[in-house]
């Protein structure tokens, strides 16, 4: 007896259970020459260690403030400079990859300054090589983990967050990785402005509604929720600009789940 599974098949269930082996590449030869390359594009590293995180890249963090203030430093817009949050609107887009998104983005909106978050920095070297080459002044990269981000990232500064095709870790025991856990909202909170939005997209349905609920649980305040981004009226740039997943699934016909969240 024989069984046909088609190759796909298998490759979305082995992605949707066991995606964060999917990152556990092999290491990018010269990689930290590679990163040194465009240092000018890169915020900082954050590595986890015993007593808590150790931040590779910014000068002046022995205090919180101190962090702060090299933080802000490091975010200039062709020289033009940027202070507290009040010349350009700041937008980060957490789990960047290969930078699809981030790169279009910041061409289509030059008077944003964009954070692009990426925990593998062998994903991340591709999104940087892309923006350097490119010349496009007004992305810097943070690799690391998210939840270390109100770290370095001050209260309050953040005028939207992306959250783009996210891993939604199926199972129940790693509910705390799903970026829209009810701890991740928080955080987000307090690095978000006042009026600060998330926008969310995925095409796992199961994650989304999962999403929809906890940012209700968390007083968010939704607005353009589509489980069919791309056969709906919402325009601006969640239909503009479109990730490298994105076109998979579309080429496949898998609609897009997609919404925004504001903080209240």
């Amino acid at each position: 007896m024989f069984i046909l599974i088609r190759i796909d098949e298998i490759y979305g269930l082995l992605r949707s259970n066991f995606a964060g082996y999917f990152m556990r590449m092999r290491r990018k030869n010269n990689l930290e020459q590679r990163l040194s390359a465009c240092s000018e594009c890169l915020i900082c590293r954050l590595f986890a260690v015993d007593n808590g995180i150790k931040v590779t890249g910014l000068s002046d963090t022995g205090t919180p403030d101190k962090l702060f203030e090299t933080f802000y430093r490091s975010l200039n817009i062709a020289g033009g400079g940027f202070a507290a949050g009040q010349d350009f609107p700041v937008w980060v887009e957490i789990g960047c990859g290969k930078g699809g998104f981030v790169n279009q983005a910041a061409l289509l909106y030059p008077d944003v300054q964009f954070i692009a978050v990426e925990k593998n920095e062998n994903v991340a070297i591709t999104a940087l090589e892309r923006t350097c080459a490119e010349k496009i002044p007004n992305i810097r990269y943070i690799i690391g983990l998210a939840e270390y981000l109100e770290k370095i990232i001050p209260p309050a500064c953040i005028s939207r967050i992306f959250l783009n095709f996210s891993c939604p870790f199926p199972k129940k025991r790693h509910e705390k990785h799903r970026l829209t856990s009810g701890a991740f909202l928080e955080m987000y909170k307090r690095i978000l402005t006042d009026d600060g939005e998330i926008s969310f997209k995925t095409d796992n349905t199961a994650f989304f509604e999962y999403s929809v609920n906890s940012f209700i649980e968390n007083n968010f305040l939704l607005k353009n929720i589509s489980h069919d981004l791309h056969n709906s009226n919402i325009t601006g740039i969640a239909g503009n600009i479109i990730t490298e997943y994105e076109n998979l699934f579309l080429k496949k016909g898998v609609k897009i789940n997609y919404l925004e969240a504001i903080k209240k």
